[in-house]
């Protein structure tokens, strides 16, 4: 099994006593100090897990080399998607599985929403926009002709303010907003976390399964 951008390898962590012994698992990340983080959540599982810094543009792997590709919430991060879908089926052994994970067009579409009403170009598009549920199966079907896409259904129901607005003051492109954005942001979700005794967030996620 090969995963590309494992970043902290928590999903391994957690999962680690459901992992059958004889599975060959390489964890991998383009940023090294991913990749070392996985390494100091993993070893003290003592469990073995291999490591490597890898770009999904230039797979270092021999042709049919996996039964298994994972790629979570990342794809929409790589600049070449075509280049790195090619590598991924190049790795697979023929009958192997591809899996990526990502989002959908309303996915925490309420934050997208708050956020265009105060920021003063009122554009605020999601990084995710390059690879979602949505179109997610026009890019892999050139490569894997049968995929399937699983919907999974969720949503966040907030009750509290102050971790809220840290996570927005968190974003990348939250150093755009002035201070008084900040502060009719934070009293209006106050508002309404006062008339509803919650603030609802619509999650939208899901997995393509690919095989070769």
């Amino acid at each position: 099994i090969l995963e590309l951008g494992c970043g902290p390898a928590y999903m391994w962590k957690e999962c680690s006593s459901r992992i059958p012994a004889g599975w060959d698992i390489t964890l991998s990340d383009l940023s090294s100090g991913m990749v070392d983080a996985a390494w100091r959540n993993l070893v003290v599982t003592g469990r073995a897990y291999n490591f490597k810094e890898i770009d999904a543009q230039s797979i270092p792997f021999e042709a049919e080399t996996f039964d298994a590709v994972i790629a979570n919430h990342m794809l929409y991060h790589v600049p070449d998607r075509a280049k790195a879908i090619a590598e991924i089926k190049r790795v697979l052994k023929t009958g192997g599985h591809f899996f990526a994970t990502t989002v959908g067009d309303t996915h925490m579409q309420e934050i997208t929403n708050w956020f265009r009403q105060i920021h003063k170009s009122e554009v605020w598009d999601s990084f995710a926009n390059l690879f979602t549920l949505e179109n997610g199966l026009a890019q892999l079907q050139p490569f894997f002709p049968n995929v399937t896409l699983s919907r999974y259904e969720d949503n966040l129901r907030v009750t509290e303010l102050e971790p809220l607005m840290a996570y927005f003051r968190s974003m990348t492109r939250a150093s755009e907003l002035s201070d008084a954005g900040f502060a009719k942001l934070e009293a209006d979700l106050e508002n309404e976390l006062k008339e509803k005794g919650r603030i609802f967030i619509t999650k939208d996620s899901g997995l393509f399964e690919a095989v070769k």
